[in-house]
């Protein structure tokens, strides 16, 4: 799992919940961080989850320049804001799946394992 968010308390949090119960995660701050661990990583990523309001303008590229480069990885986005308010979007097109904040761990991982990598992903 490749986790990124620019609030370090939930990165933090939501990294070790996740190492706890045995997934394997890398964490990244910002969008420019995520890319670069996507380029330089030896693990293979299953999932990508984000932020919406991740310096939002960096994010929108991360996550188009991780749909064109790599298409197969499922992008799962956090938002504090109704979904409906942002489903116009054409960010939305690049996720496979969608958290309203404030949640709880165990949904996450109900999305995560939720996510089908062998069904394509619509972009």
């Amino acid at each position: 799992i490749l986790l990124v968010d620019d609030e370090h308390f939930r990165l933090e949090s939501l990294q070790r919940g996740l190492k706890i119960i045995g997934h394997k995660v890398f964490a990244a701050s910002n969008a420019t961080e995520a890319v670069g661990h996507l380029r330089s990583c030896v693990a293979p990523i299953d999932v990508i989850i984000t932020d919406f309001t991740t310096s939002f303008a960096a994010n929108s590229e991360m996550i188009q320049a991780i749909g064109e480069r790599y298409c197969r990885i499922p992008i799962l986005m956090m938002t504090n804001t109704r979904k409906a308010c942002h489903e116009s979007h054409p960010l939305w097109s690049w996720c496979a799946g969608i958290i309203e904040k404030p949640f709880e761990l165990d949904q996450l991982v109900r999305l995560i394992e939720s996510v089908d990598e062998s069904a394509p992903i619509a972009r």
